[in-house]
């Protein structure tokens, strides 16, 4: 019974709420940094000064390779921010901030 329920929540998770979390995820590069949307039932803005981003990391494997999308790693002195996978020319933007400290 406790493995049903298990798969149940699973699917459920699986075809429900991480597609909708996944279309409200959004960055946008603005002159002051980077904004992070995210969220389907708690929404969030997070801001980024692009003044103290550090380093950006590119993540990406064969198969992310094969899709044209890369996984992008923001590094602040406080924290890092993970961002979802997006277009490689989005992240070669993100990119060029991190190198230019816009």
């Amino acid at each position: 019974m406790g493995v049903a329920l298990a798969l149940l929540s699973a699917v459920i998770e699986s075809v429900l709420v991480v597609p909708v979390a996944v279309r409200n995820f959004r960055v946008e590069i603005v002159p002051g940094g980077v904004l992070v949307y995210r969220g389907a039932v708690f929404r969030s803005v997070d801001h980024v000064p692009g003044s103290k981003i550090t380093l950006v990391r590119r993540q990406s494997g064969p198969l992310l390779q094969r899709l044209g999308v890369a996984k992008c790693v923001l590094f602040t002195p406080a924290r890092e921010v993970s961002l979802l996978p997006m277009s490689d020319a989005d992240v070669e933007r993100l990119m060029r901030l991190g190198a230019d400290d816009v």
